[in-house]
């Protein structure tokens, strides 16, 4: 499999009037993937007849731009008029499958203004046309997996796409409270759309189509606020979703809906010389409804965790993590998954280059991981086994000298 990208892209500006500008902008991608397979396979100890093919897959986006921007000291707008040509081609076996041109022309918009320092609020539209995948076109059967056989569609059309964001954003830098909100939400016109058939032995067979639109709807808050006469910081995050996506099971059309929530609560200490600790909680629902049963598949997962980082002198340091995850979920059995990671670190030598770290991961040797996700036409809950608990000892040089600098890593749970 090889790729090669190139891309040119150029910009030009022209005041009109004070704070008025006409903007120009061109631009050129490409992407060129040939894909070359050979593939051996034994069926009952019998050889099969050689597999191999050659694909060439090629896309083209030249790009130009026409806007007009405002700028000022606290507000900026960007309009612009966007004329997209794409080029798409896809050859098998030096047979042309695929080749079409799309021309397109998608407004843009942005508003930015700015309240303050470290307070500003966004508002941004973009329309795009997306291009179907190299291996959703492709009709070549892949039968890598024998009971998950899946081929594309070489008569698969662009989606367009409108994506809508606002957010706001403020900071005090006297009382070092922060307040940050998100909006986004993205439709899809003639979405591509997974089909499935399923055959004899619980064979699936999937490809693709285009049908319908898809909608995505996404909210994001988090606020922190210092308590000085404590001396700690909370954090309050939230998170909500909306997505309906539909996909085809045979000839019926099935129509996901999940919703999902979450909330999270940390607090940390506000000095952070010689001691850092966090405690905090995630809590994270998901509500799942097909149209084609009235089963409700529903998953809440509870996170619990707390971070230690203590600066025991300028050249040793001590931490440790730990975190607690509860699954739930209303079609299997309910999961719980302790973690303890520690690590000691010394550094030294004359500009305290050399870093001698000895951790342990996964000090109570619970050697699982849990996966529980629903999709637009299935849900499942799957497990991996991990190493367990183990022992590393490390050492870095560093060709800066950290000049008697504390050490600190990221050694956070996402």
């Amino acid at each position: 499999n090889e790729s090669i990208r190139y891309n040119f892209s150029f910009r030009y500006m022209e005041p009109i009037v004070e704070n008025h500008f006409l903007s120009l902008t061109s631009a050129v991608n490409n992407n060129v993937t040939d894909f070359d397979l050979e593939q051996t396979k034994i069926i009952n100890e019998e050889l099969q007849d050689p597999f191999a093919y050659d694909q060439h897959y090629f896309v083209q986006s030249y790009v130009n731009s026409l806007g007009y921007n405002f700028s000022s000291k606290k507000i900026q707008v960007m309009l612009s008029a966007v004329y997209d040509i794409k080029k798409q081609s896809l050859d098998l076996e030096e047979e042309s499958l695929v080749d079409k041109e799309y021309k397109t022309l998608l407004p843009r918009l942005s508003f930015n203004y700015r309240f303050k320092k470290g307070s500003y609020f966004n508002l941004s539209y973009i329309q795009s046309l997306r291009l179907a995948r190299s291996y959703q076109l492709s009709p070549v059967v892949n039968d890598f997996n024998p009971l998950r056989i899946s081929f594309g569609n070489p008569d698969l059309t662009p989606s367009s796409v409108d994506v809508f964001n606002a957010r706001l954003y403020t900071h005090s830098f006297k009382s070092a409270n922060s307040f940050f909100v998100n909006v986004k939400y993205t439709k899809t016109h003639n979405a591509i759309v997974s089909k499935k058939i399923f055959g004899e032995k619980r064979v699936r067979y999937s490809t693709y189509e285009n049908y319908g639109d898809k909608n995505l709807l996404s909210a994001y808050l988090n606020f922190s606020r210092k308590i000085r006469k404590l001396g700690m910081r909370y954090a309050v995050k939230l998170r909500g979703s909306l997505n309906d996506r539909t996909s085809i099971i045979g000839d019926e059309f099935n129509k996901a809906v999940t919703k999902g929530s979450s909330i999270g609560l940390s607090f940390s200490n506000i000095n952070k010389n010689i001691i850092d600790f966090t405690l905090g909680a995630n809590l994270d629902v998901k509500n799942t409804t097909y149209s084609l049963q009235e089963n409700v598949n529903t998953t809440f997962e509870q996170v619990y965790f707390a971070k230690y980082d203590w600066d025991i002198s300028n050249s040793l340091n001590f931490n440790s993590q730990f975190k607690y995850t509860l699954y739930s979920d209303s079609n299997f059995d309910s999961q719980a998954i302790p973690i303890w990671n520690m690590a000691v670190e010394y550094v030294f030598m004359s500009g305290k280059e050399g870093l001698l770290k000895f951790q342990i991961i996964d000090v109570l040797n619970k050697d699982v991981g849990v996966y529980i996700n629903s999709n637009e036409d299935y849900y499942e809950e799957s497990f991996s086994k991990n190493l367990g608990t183990y022992a590393m000892l490390s050492f870095t040089y560093s060709l800066k000298p950290r000049n008697g600098e504390k050490k600190k890593s990221k050694r956070a749970f996402n």
